[in-house]
């Protein structure tokens, strides 16, 4: 085979691997084509380094070159027989309107998704939209709203609110997992220290003994105000895990809070509750969240 049809099907077969490593792995398209150019790179460093005499037909230049366009139509094809062999065709939901404020988003018919129901990624159903007059886009919250009564647990990623609707207040619970003896940073601008034998929790310059299965008292302050967070610890195979607890909260803004990190908003809105992550994503056309999209009307 000469050189220049060797390099060619090399570049073929790499490619093709490659597009079959995109194509299970639900790779985006920026991710998939810097896969394509990485594979085509090395395909052709690899022949160059362990079949140098091609280079007494090619120059280094062409053999780089050499079979891009048939290489690149054979990447997507197999990409795309591979996604949708595989069955992942993403789910699409529609941004409901661009108002600002808080609101549930929809299915590709128009339909508002309903309260409770886990969608976007498999975890959000709302979002909530706010100016930025710092950076000029438009903000984007993502997050969860369900029905108002008794009491209302959301889950996100940075923890879980805790509402109950008779006292109209809400906790938000956290747990982090630490390795045994080692320090961590916690959430609500917390540490976690383990001399040996004990678990402390520094802020502030204080430092707070924890009890393994007893809940302990921290005062903190944030802002001028004074925040009171409860924690405890439990360990299970060579890790500790420490559970903290807000003081009750009245529903609102919480950036300008300790527990920022948590959640940026929750709210009472049309007798629903919604809790917002505290991540912000900027409106462009489509966001990625999950195995699912959003696009923005």
């Amino acid at each position: 085979m000469s050189p220049r049809a060797l390099l060619f099907w090399m570049k073929i077969g790499i490619s093709s691997v490659a597009a079959i490593v995109a194509g299970i792995f639900y790779m985006e398209a920026v991710e998939g084509m810097a896969l394509f150019i990485l594979a085509l790179f090395l395909s052709s460093a690899i022949l160059v380094t362990f079949r140098r005499s091609i280079l007494e037909r090619l120059t280094v230049g062409r053999v780089y070159r050499e079979g891009i366009g048939t290489s690149l139509l054979t990447f997507l094809l197999i990409w795309a027989l591979t996604f949708n062999l595989l069955g992942k065709a993403p789910v699409i939901y529609l941004l409901a309107s661009r108002e600002l404020g808080p609101q549930p988003i929809s299915f590709v018919n128009g339909t508002l998704v309903p309260p409770g129901v886990q969608a976007l990624g498999g975890r959000f159903n709302a979002v909530n939209i706010e100016e930025s007059p710092e950076v000029g886009p438009v903000e984007l919250f993502v997050g969860f709203y369900a029905k108002r009564g008794g009491v209302v647990e959301i889950e996100l990623t940075t923890g879980r609110i805790v509402y109950d609707s008779r006292k109209d207040t809400f906790v938000i619970v956290n747990s982090s997992v630490v390795e045994a003896g080692q320090n961590a940073t916690l959430p609500w601008g917390l540490s976690c220290v383990q001399p040996p034998g004990h678990v402390f929790i520094e802020f502030d310059l204080h430092r707070v003994e924890l009890e393994q299965g007893s809940w302990s008292q921290l005062d903190l302050s944030h802002g001028g105000v004074l925040y009171t967070i409860s924690a405890t610890y439990s360990t299970a195979m060579g890790s500790v895990n420490i559970t903290l607890m807000s003081s009750p909260l009245e529903p609102g803004d919480l950036t300008p809070t300790p527990f920022q990190n948590s959640s940026s908003l929750v709210l009472l809105q049309n007798d629903f509750l919604f809790a917002f992550e505290p991540g912000t994503h900027f409106m462009l056309r489509t966001l990625r969240v999950g195995d699912s999209y959003l696009v923005f009307p």
